[in-house]
């Protein structure tokens, strides 16, 4: 006769991106839930971007338009493609946004800024990306979890007798 519960769970293995999460201090998750928050905002920049260069280009009267067109009309694919890469996150997004942010530097001033912000930011975040990320809720999951553990661990408990 076999001795086992028929009843029992089973046995849940963790998956190695919440092993990962686990095993990183609260400063680093708080760096990560900036970064992964950086980054899905500003992608919304390359996104206005696409639409200010596609808006922009008609209006120009140049002899070599189509050389201007070819240009806003790159700009406004690569803000697309950097959209959906920053918010899907597969390996290959993390040197896209690289590509895409080092072109927007020449957009002065305000390409210039959210360049240098989006480099800044991608420098630290190899986890964001890639077959084993770590998503953004998750990160927020993790953040906030640990937020209300720690304050449940220093707030008294009230004696009820």
């Amino acid at each position: 006769m076999d001795d086992s519960n028929p009843y029992e769970p089973p046995e849940v293995t963790e998956s190695p991106t919440e092993q990962a999460i686990e095993s990183l201090s609260d400063q680093n998750v708080k760096r990560l839930f900036v970064k992964s928050f950086v980054l899905r905002r500003f992608t919304f920049l390359f996104i206005f971007y696409s639409i200010v260069c596609l808006a922009i280009s008609p209006q120009t009267n140049f002899l070599d338009s189509w050389l201007l067109y070819s240009t806003m009309g790159l700009l406004a694919g690569f803000g697309v493609i950097t959209f959906i890469a920053a918010h899907q996150r597969p390996s290959w997004g993390r040197s896209f946004c690289f590509i895409s942010s080092s072109l927007s530097l020449l957009l002065i001033p305000v390409g210039t800024v959210a360049g240098i912000i989006l480099i800044v930011n991608l420098l630290g975040a190899e986890r964001l990306f890639g077959t084993e990320k770590i998503s953004h809720k998750r990160i927020m999951e993790e953040k906030l979890r640990r937020k209300y553990r720690a304050q449940l661990q220093t707030k008294p408990r009230p004696n009820i007798s």
